[in-house]
């Protein structure tokens, strides 16, 4: 910390982890970096020892046009701006005395340390420069592979600006001495050029598809930055043109030139994304801006480093209204540091569809949704980076309003709902204003950010969601028609994080009476056991995968859970929200330590370890013994902190207490290193009657293991796969009432646009069901097929009466592509049909016959058949015709001799 008030105990106190650093003119600094204050606003920079000047190299996002220095005078620490007409001193913050020369020195971390290793981070990048002249292919291939993440690709640049913000981000990595030259517009930020020509830098763009249209290889976008050099790009080459992109440096310049990468070499510049966690957090919508009050997001840090954030808030799902800002000062900027571990930071405000937060490492993530009457409570998992998996377990009591959102990361995410198995009514959809009826299953493809809502009265438990690239899934549901703010609010866990063990804490007060409390099963194999350990023994079998059951134990002890031959399961707890259920892997929810932010009183923390591992516990640095059954009040820096030991039986493997605490942030663990534990937050709502609790660990899918998308035995009647998953690709059986159909016009089709609705390609007709509810009803079914450019309109018309199921739906199958035939257009296609019967073969007309057991009774086969057996006769007694003659012959001879013999 840099100034008035910059003393040791602040150090310490403020800034757990950094130490005070003495600058004086005999001092040797080399790359340190601290934070400092200028006008009230805080920055981060980097400082370099020149002489007895320490000179801070700003990142130029945060300080823009100012060039700061450092430099010591006596006991004073002077901040001076090189970038004004007139240098001086700027910044002495009060008396210098009273400053004297401490300054808080932070060891800020390396973002890219665990991303891109030796790189520069900027703007939640990392870049790093390969000195080495290589081809374009080759430098493709070398950003490709420079590390384990195959997602790295040679740089892009979306903007003019980012341009400039590089210039010295590039250079400096060559770790070479360069001369400063000051080029921009008032970017004040400078480009460095060796007294060598500079090589041209290969960037990931080229123009080898269409001449004169560039773009990026990543995602095939066009290239929006216009910086070329004067006449390029001109495509000069006698070996095939030039079709890459690469920035030259020139005339003390760095522009864009197009270069021919087969035949010249140049050095890559790799950039990949520093911010490797993401978590995206859905908010629920009151439907009126009177009900909501102030929104709470609190990120904790558990990291001993600075956690870089990126924001970005989407206000509507109905439009592009998407917006990155810094987190605290609101600028338009992607990047926030937390200080430390023990610092935390917080966003409130009106939201009203999602925030998606980027970090560089695991933080933890609580969400306070408020209104009027209601307080919802959700820890954010962070988002799988892959296709994931969802078997959906609704861990609140079933209410009137039960929600289910779905949010995609990415664009052209393709995400496939199956409704539960027992599911009889149908379910609404929402999405981009469009509002329809569902029965039994859903696929849609969505943009990024962009989200599609299931609402029903039914229970969603059973519900399977699989996506094909990243995707959030929220649950939620209102006690009551008349508030549509969701009082509950929980995020689904992913099939790959489910395992085969798991421990439910005690609740409740630890010495009362027991108490029961309803548990709900999913299997994910047919004929599950279910072993569960409380005070006595007893085992569930589930017999159907996929279906879920439910169980009532009692809640005054610890609960262990475990299926037999290692098989996944799913197991929470239904109470007012969140699962207090974790998994007992150690690569999941348990850990070794934890940051824990208590929002407002009442909250308590949920304590759970194995009994053999009992050290001394510690909260904020006070130990606590937990081998007795003891409450204890104490107060530990001003914060009040209430520790209960909770009940185990005897034998038991599990022991653990309740904590309550004070509002702020608090640290749990252990004196002994290498105990794990598992830890919950809970809090009971009066004013609602509600109660949530959620682990503070985070989820993950569990290492060392191979996906199990697509081999447990329950997703086997989902039918996931692509060559036949629903009878229609995008949207299958659209349902309405015959009272209010649902009519799609050519003004308001499904079709892939700038402004990403639904598609509907000629591979993928809508199909539109009809639900009947008269005694008999004529209904006549329309789909719309808007993948041609002439709109073609199928019509089926059917009747049905009310004996049939609810669910009776009239469906039009489109085959092949939609046409409208008149008779004799028919007629030609019947007769193009029979003609592939015949074969022309040496003049000769024969027909080709499959192969069949089957008798065929055509008359073309009975033709074919008698006159072979005629032919076959005929030729017989043409052949042995002579020898019948001479053989009649010789017998009549016979006869007559005989006949003669007789007489005589």
């Amino acid at each position: 910390m840099f100034g008035y008030n910059c003393n040791t105990a602040q150090c310490q106190n403020d800034l757990t982890g950094a130490k005070l650093l003495e600058v004086d003119h005999d001092s040797v600094i080399e790359f340190l970096s601290f934070r400092f204050y200028l006008s009230d606003q805080e920055y981060w920079t980097g400082a370099v020892k020149q002489g007895s000047t320490i000179t801070a190299s700003t990142s130029g996002q945060v300080l823009g046009a100012t060039r700061i220095a450092l430099s010591t005078l006596g006991d004073c620490v002077y901040l001076t701006d090189y970038s004004s007409k007139f240098p001086a001193p700027v910044l002495t913050n009060g008396d210098c005395k009273a400053v004297k020369k401490y300054i808080c020195q932070l060891y800020v971390g390396d973002p890219c340390a665990g991303v891109l290793p030796g790189a520069d981070f900027s703007q939640g990048h990392c870049y790093q420069l390969n000195n080495v002249l290589m081809y374009w292919s080759q430098a493709q291939f070398t950003a490709l592979t420079i590390s384990w993440n195959e997602t790295t690709n040679v740089l892009k640049v979306s903007q003019p600006s980012l341009t400039i913000n590089l210039n010295k981000t590039i250079l400096m990595l060559q770790n070479i001495t360069w001369m400063a030259v000051s080029v921009g517009q008032g970017s004040g930020l400078g480009i460095f050029q060796d007294s060598v020509m500079l090589n041209d830098i290969m960037l990931g763009a080229n123009d080898s598809l269409h001449e004169g249209n560039f773009t990026w290889m990543s995602d095939d976008r066009p290239v929006s930055i216009d910086d070329w050099r004067m006449g390029e790009p001109n495509d000069y080459s006698t070996f095939n043109g030039e079709d890459n992109v690469a920035w030259r440096v020139y005339e003390m310049k760095i522009q864009l030139n197009d270069m021919n990468g087969t035949r010249s070499q140049a050095r890559a510049l790799c950039q990949k994304n520093a911010m490797t966690v993401t978590y995206l957090i859905v908010v629920p919508d009151s439907g009126s801006t009177s009900l909501m009050t102030r929104n709470q997001i609190i990120i904790t840090s558990g990291e001993q480093r600075v956690t870089y954030l990126r924001v970005t808030q989407r206000f509507s799902n109905e439009t592009d209204d998407v917006t990155t800002y810094d987190w605290v000062t609101s600028y338009r900027q992607a990047t926030y540091s937390v200080d430390n571990g023990l610092q935390m930071a917080k966003l409130s405000g009106v939201f009203r569809t999602l925030v998606l937060l980027e970090a560089t490492k695991h933080v933890t993530v609580m969400v306070y949704f408020r209104s009027a009457n209601h307080v919802a409570s959700s820890l954010v998992f962070p988002v799988q980076a892959s296709a994931s998996g969802f078997f959906v377990m609704n861990p609140a009591t079933p209410s009137t309003g039960n929600r289910l959102t779905v949010t995609a990361l990415n664009d052209d995410t393709e995400v496939k709902v199956r409704f539960p198995r027992n599911s009889t009514r149908p379910f609404t959809v929402v999405v981009n204003e469009l509002i329809f009826q569902q029965i039994r299953s859903l696929k849609l493809t969505l943009k990024s950010l962009q989200s599609v809502q299931l609402i029903s009265d039914e229970d969603f438990s059973g519900t399977f969601v699989y996506s094909t690239k990243s995707v959030a899934v929220y649950l939620g549901n209102s006690n009551s028609h008349s508030i549509s703010l969701d009082s509950n609010v929980d995020m689904a866990i992913p099939v790959d994080s489910l395992t085969s063990q798991y421990v439910s804490f005690p609740s409740g007060p630890p010495l009362g009476p027991s108490q029961l409390a309803k548990y709900r099963f999913l299997c994910l194999y047919d004929n599950t056991n279910i072993t569960i350990y409380t005070n006595q023994t007893e085992t569930i079998r589930l017999s159907k995968a996929g279906f879920f059951s439910d169980l009532r134990l009692p809640t005054d002890g610890f609960i262990f859970f475990e299926s037999e031959s290692q098989q996944p399961f799913h197991v929470t707890r239904l109470s007012g929200s969140g699962a207090c259920v974790t998994s007992l892997l150690p690569d999941t929810l348990w850990k070794s330590s934890y940051d824990v932010y208590v929002a407002e009183a009442g909250q308590t923390i949920h304590i759970v370890l194995p009994t053999d591992q009992r050290p001394s516990f510690t909260v904020n640095g006070f130990s606590f013994d937990l081998g007795y059954c003891v409450v204890i009040q104490v107060e530990i820096h001003g914060h009040d902190i209430v520790l209960i030991h909770c009940l185990s039986y005897p034998g038991a493997s599990l022991t653990g207490c309740n904590i309550t605490l004070s509002q702020g942030l608090h640290h749990l663990g252990f004196r002994d290193a290498g105990v794990v534990f598992a830890a919950y937050v809970s809090q009971t709502v009066a004013s609602s009657s509600t109660e949530f609790c959620h682990a503070l660990g985070s989820v993950e899918s569990i290492t060392n293991r191979l996906p199990l998308h697509w081999s447990f035995p329950a997703l086997k009647y989902l039918d996931l796969s692509d060559d036949d998953p629903f009878r229609n690709p995008l949207l299958p059986e659209l349902t309405t009432s015959t009272a209010a159909q649902m009519t799609t016009s050519t003004a308001a089709q499904m079709t892939t646009s700038a402004a990403a609705q639904m598609t509907t390609s000629s591979a993928a007709q809508m199909t539109t069901s009809v639900s009947l509810s008269s005694d008999v009803t004529k209904t006549t079914t329309r789909a719309t097929n808007s993948g041609f450019p002439a709109t073609t309109i199928a019509e089926t018309t059917s009747t049905s009466s009310t004996e049939a199921a609810a669910s009776t739906s009239v469906v039009c199958y489109p085959l092949g592509i939609p046409m409208n035939l008149s008779k004799d257009e028919v007629d030609s296609l019947l007769n193009s049909i029979i003609g592939q019967l015949l074969v022309h073969f040496e003049d000769t007309l024969t027909y080709r016959m499959r192969q069949n057991c089957m008798w065929d009774d055509r008359p073309s086969s009975k033709v074919i058949g008698f006159g072979g057996v005629a032919f076959l006769v005929i030729w017989a007694v043409t052949v042995t015709s002579s020898d019948i003659f001479f053989l009649i012959r010789f017998c009549i001879q016979c006869v007559k001799k005989s006949c003669f013999r007789r007489h005589s």
